[in-house]
């Protein structure tokens, strides 16, 4: 008896934590989807409470409640709020077929139930507590299809994995409790389960609270895996049940039965492994566009943005009237280390100077290789000149550090020009300003 008193407070606690994260999210986002979580875990609160107070005040639970209308309300508002967290972007042939990977598995579920227990239902709708556990059934499937939905077109999305796998434990927890019938007892594992689904519900959303996060590589090909195989897994699952469930007297039926559910296995496992290696050839497809496009705007020897880079910047990452300054850096001495040790060294010294100059920029500041031995720096929100003269001088410091060879430290300096502007469009006139100043200065020596 303790142990359910344990199990009950902890349940109550955590959908109180869902209901207060949920609310966090919803004042601080304003979004519908958010204002459809907090209701539904308000009324998954409101239906356990109730329970509770029945415990506490030592009653006997009625066949049907006030609880009953909170927990349909849960799962009303739950499949609203899965609904509206479906991603909007996806293209139709996308989400026809991340729904059709639901209707497949809760298709195969709802076969096996409908064997087991549903059928018997269908007999006694006459009895309201029949009709009520068909209504629970029935919501059941749909949260199941759009859990199923939501893990298939956010697989790599550890707020949707988390919430996802709270409501098929959900859901698995009522399958139990129904089959169990008047064999339940509170403590058994239907009361594990739903205390377990709502801690995964609380914790992904307080994923949704920290933002988008991904798995890890490992677990992330494991999950690509297993959500891959499931809607074929499910194929000869309603196979089987369909073999289990049909009379087969005489051994030709037997053999005709049990050789096609051979042939779709086998088939459906033949379609799995293609299907997989289709999902490799993508990721590795995406993994070498990736690179193909880092390569694009990144400078191979240094590791910083190029010139491709610097363009972007200034056509889609500035508002039209954002301060921002912009320095143009080259290296003093550079062409004698050149002379001298080597064009290896030489890179070295790029590289090492590329380090000092990142280091010394703070975010959402950057540093440019432009080429040869020439840097630029621009600095968004930059608007008055001590702000640029101080930056300067903390680059022309930090440039003089030496690099340490085996047996000599080689140094060299920094000539800087600065410019500071409003509209991004006139990015080149300021730059040709940075960089008349910065040859001045050097000039100057």
């Amino acid at each position: 008896m303790a142990d359910l008193w344990v199990l009950n407070g902890l349940s109550l606690s955590i959908m109180g934590a869902a209901s207060l994260l949920a609310l966090r999210l919803w004042q601080r986002r304003g979004k519908p989807v958010y204002a459809a979580f907090l209701l539904a875990f308000v009324s998954q609160f409101g239906g356990d409470a109730y329970l509770i107070s029945l415990d506490l005040l030592q009653l006997d639970y009625p066949d049907i409640s006030v609880a009953d209308a909170f927990y349909l309300a849960y799962y009303l508002l739950m499949s609203a709020a899965l609904l509206l967290f479906l991603p909007a972007q996806l293209t139709t042939r996308r989400r026809i077929g991340r729904t059709l990977d639901g209707l497949i598995i809760t298709g195969t579920v709802s076969m096996v139930l409908w064997d087991q227990r549903l059928s018997h239902l269908i007999t006694e709708l006459h009895n309201p507590l029949s009709r009520l556990s068909l209504v629970y059934v029935l919501l059941d499937l749909l949260i199941l299809g759009f859990s199923v939905v939501l893990l298939q077109v956010e697989r790599q999305n550890r707020a949707n994995l988390l919430l996802s796998s709270g409501l098929i434990s959900f859901v698995i927890a009522d399958i139990i409790y129904l089959q169990q019938g008047d064999l339940y007892r509170p403590g058994l594992p239907p009361d594990l389960l739903w205390t377990l689904g709502i801690t995964l519900q609380a914790a992904g959303l307080q994923q949704l609270d920290r933002g988008k996060q991904r798995t890890s590589h490992l677990l992330q090909r494991k999950l690509d895996l297993a959500l891959i195989a499931l809607p074929y897994v499910a194929v000869p699952v309603a196979c089987l049940t369909l073999a289990l469930a049909l009379p087969a007297t005489t051994l030709r039926d037997q053999v005709l039965l049990w050789g096609a559910l051979a042939v779709v296995t086998a088939a459906t496992v033949r379609q799995a492994l293609t299907t997989a290696d289709n999902a490799r050839m993508t990721r590795e497809l995406r993994q070498s566009r990736a690179n193909l496009e880092y390569l694009a705007y990144h400078d191979n020897l240094t590791g910083l943005p190029n010139r491709r880079a610097f363009a972007q910047l200034f056509s889609y990452g500035l508002s039209d009237t954002e301060p921002y300054g912009i320095f143009s850096l080259d290296l003093d001495g550079f062409k004698e280390i050149n002379d001298t040790h080597g064009h290896a060294v030489g890179d070295r010294m790029l590289q090492h100077v590329a380090g000092l100059l990142q280091a010394s920029v703070a975010p959402p500041g950057q540093v440019f290789r432009w080429g040869g031995d020439e840097f630029v720096v621009v600095v968004p929100g930059m608007r008055e000149p001590a702000q640029a003269e101080a930056l300067l001088q903390h680059l022309a410091a930090a440039g003089e550090t030496p690099l340490q060879l085996e047996q000599q430290r080689l140094r060299v300096g920094l000539s800087i020009g600065y410019a500071l502007g409003r509209r991004p469009r006139n990015h080149e006139a300021l730059l040709a300003q940075a960089d008349h100043k910065m040859y001045r200065t050097k000039r100057r020596g």
